[in-house]
């Protein structure tokens, strides 16, 4: 059952991920942008969104399979990390699609990715 949802879980984040993925081709072609972020401010963030998903997801998505399959995580933590992790990564596009500067949305983004980081290293070294 916990693979099923894990599974789940990768479909949305990939999807997630995809959308981001749209995103930032867009923004290149708005901004006539091929390659980097162009010294355009909306490049740097559609570029930093997309990068600081692709630098947490993967690595907490692997660490999460690793603690279901030592048997160290049940159904209710999956739900509250991945869940969590949705919501961040959401929360983090809207932040930074706002604002370069500090928003509620980057803070509570940053703030989930961290404690998700933290809790699911602690699960694995119990």
């Amino acid at each position: 059952m916990e693979l099923q949802i894990f599974y789940r879980y990768c479909g949305v984040l990939g999807l997630i991920y995809l959308l981001l993925t749209f995103y930032v081709i867009r923004m290149r072609w708005k901004h006539r942008v091929g390659l980097g972020h162009g010294k355009n401010e909306h490049m740097t963030k559609a570029v930093r969104i997309h990068g600081n998903y692709n630098e947490y997801v993967p690595f907490i998505l692997m660490l999460t399979y690793f603690a279901i399959q030592k048997n160290a995580i049940n159904l209710m933590a999956i739900h509250f990390l991945l869940g969590g992790l949705v919501l961040s990564r959401i929360s983090h596009f809207i932040g930074l699609r706002k604002s370069a500067g500090s928003t509620i949305y980057r803070m509570f983004g940053t703030g989930v990715i961290i404690v998700a980081l933290f809790a699911i290293s602690i699960t694995l070294l119990g």
